[in-house]
């Protein structure tokens, strides 16, 4: 059984969870990888905010996300940055599912396109 998010943000991931059903993207609510966790609500927050986003652009950002899920992050910022490379494990089908929702909406490999790539949490 999922946890609830917390307080004031339980909107936000439903909101989240329906803009990747209208888009298209796998939501998986019966595995952890196929949902929009809160923390990812919070880490895009951050990354719009302008001092955030001026400060990492600055410096050529690349982006390593560990635990990527649904792929709902790397999609809504990574054109922001040079490179964005989502993890995800491979049990439960999570890497494939993050394959397919990335290549849905893949740039080609231009500049942010993010890439999806395995971790393994038992060799990390």
């Amino acid at each position: 059984r999922m946890s609830a998010p917390p307080p004031g943000l339980g909107s936000s991931v439903e909101l989240a969870t329906n803009e990747l059903g209208e888009l298209g993207i796998e939501v998986e609510a019966s595995h952890c990888s196929g949902r929009v966790w809160p923390a990812a609500i919070v880490l895009g927050r951050y990354l719009e905010s302008e001092s955030a986003c001026e400060r990492l652009r600055a410096r050529d950002a690349a982006v390593l996300e560990l635990g990527a899920g649904t792929g709902w992050l790397a999609l809504k910022m990574s054109s922001r940055f040079a490179s964005w490379t989502a993890t995800e494990t491979t049990e439960g089908g999570a890497l494939d599912r993050l394959q397919r929702n990335l290549a849905k909406f893949a740039g080609g490999g231009t500049r942010g396109s993010p890439i999806a790539r395995a971790l393994d949490w038992n060799d990390a």
